[in-house]
């Protein structure tokens, strides 16, 4: 996939899609991640370990799927999901994840204080960099950072 937020990505003939939140009476966040087969036209949907499954992006014949809550504001675990065995693993991170992007071996993310580089090595996540962006200073605040972009 090649947008920036990246809310869905294609693996062969299976679209894998987010879901932040269960349609109920009470908005719980969503522990389903969905699957779209282009070639049977059918949905399915994996039931991942923790809620609120955000960011999703190919990485090494895996998902990596950030979990983040955007009412609260809050969220830092990342699944590694395996779609050829369905395995997950479930690994939480320094910061809280407003936004991530993934390029070579980095993950790139930011929270409303700090961008973050993490090196990635199979399923650890190293932090390698730490950059403040946080302008509010003495009840002040002249802008927030809404995005970064990759290039």
């Amino acid at each position: 996939s090649s947008d920036l937020q990246n809310y869905s990505t294609k693996i062969g003939n299976d679209i894998y899609f987010t879901n932040q939140n269960e349609i109920s009476d009470t908005e719980q966040g969503s522990y389903n991640l969905s699957k779209f087969n282009i070639k049977n036209k059918t949905v399915s949907n994996i039931k991942l370990k923790e809620k609120y499954s955000f960011q999703i992006m190919n990485y090494k014949d895996k998902l990596i799927i950030s979990h983040y809550d955007l009412v609260q504001m809050q969220g830092n675990k990342v699944t590694i999901y395996d779609p050829k065995t369905n395995n997950q693993q479930v690994v939480t991170i320094e910061n809280n994840l407003g936004q991530i992007f993934i390029k070579g071996n980095n993950l790139y993310s930011r929270d409303r204080e700090y961008l973050y580089v993490y090196s990635i090595d199979n399923t650890t996540f190293k932090l390698t960099n730490k950059v403040d962006i946080y302008t509010k200073r003495k009840n002040r605040t002249f802008y927030y950072l809404s995005g970064f972009f990759i290039k």
